[in-house]
């Protein structure tokens, strides 16, 4: 398993302030590293989650294997990590600069269910990462802190104070909160059902349980029913656990791997 960053899925930024600046002491030189405050607003982070949740946390929080530790409890916020049983729940996560300034100027507030198919399969933003110009430059398996800096600061910038990044994140989000608008989420989990296996349930978004069915070998979402599908969940439970260790070994085999790469 790699270690990799998250990102805000409204602007494409980093999810912590880690520029600093370099001070020099008169007497001996002794050269130390000072957080740039400016860009505290970073750490301050909302986790929208599958079950209509939303979350206080911050940028220490996200454990470097795409997903968040709060508490007792993991969310996973990188996509290709929501199929997996130890989560306790999965979702997005983004700024709470840029969650306000989409509530402010568009009048919505972003659910999980309205960006669900919309995501890239290892990233925390919406695919094609290019639409997040000229942000995308920099979101690597590792974000390019020195070059942004250099070149792009105005995009570290809050969008509730800087009017360049304010436009930018509204030309991404305007067409898409758009067709939020006109066309509201599904009541039964907004996922494909096909990238599921029959038996497993998800919350959907008017708040019940739904369960992995396959009718004529398509797999569909389906109310929940315990009486009807307890021994579809269990076994569906079983092979979970089965394909949990399975994987544990293999990581531990190949504990070297990294996470695949981006083409560029």
């Amino acid at each position: 398993m790699g270690v990799w960053e998250e990102y805000c899925l409204i602007c494409g930024g980093p999810l912590t302030n880690k520029f600093t600046s370099i001070e020099y002491t008169n007497e001996e030189d002794i050269v130390t590293n000072i957080t740039k405050k400016e860009y505290n607003w970073m750490n301050q982070l909302f986790l929208l989650t599958n079950d209509n949740q939303l979350i206080k946390t911050v940028g220490n929080k996200y454990d470097s294997y795409g997903g968040f530790k709060l508490g007792p409890k993991s969310y996973a916020v990188s996509p290709h990590r929501y199929v997996e049983s130890d989560n306790d729940g999965y979702g997005v996560v983004c700024h709470q600069d840029c969650y306000h300034l989409i509530q402010k100027k568009l009048k919505h507030n972003i659910l999980f269910a309205n960006v669900c198919r919309l995501l890239d399969k290892y990233n925390n933003v919406l695919k094609p990462q290019s639409k997040y110009k000229p942000m995308d430059k920099f979101i690597q398996q590792f974000y390019e802190y020195n070059l942004i800096i250099k070149n792009h600061s105005w995009l570290l910038e809050s969008p509730l104070k800087n009017k360049q990044n304010e436009q930018r994140i509204l030309k991404i989000w305007t067409p898409l909160v758009d067709r939020f608008k006109k066309n509201p989420p599904r009541n039964s989990p907004c996922e494909s059902a096909t990238d599921y296996n029959i038996g497993v349930i998800r919350k959907g978004f008017d708040g019940n349980d739904y369960v992995v069915k396959a009718y004529n070998g398509v797999k569909k979402w389906v109310l929940y029913d315990p009486e009807i599908d307890d021994k579809l969940v269990i076994k569906a439970k079983s092979k979970m656990r089965r394909s949990r260790k399975g994987s544990k070994r293999g990581s531990r085999k190949r504990s070297s791997r990294k996470r695949p790469s981006k083409k560029k």
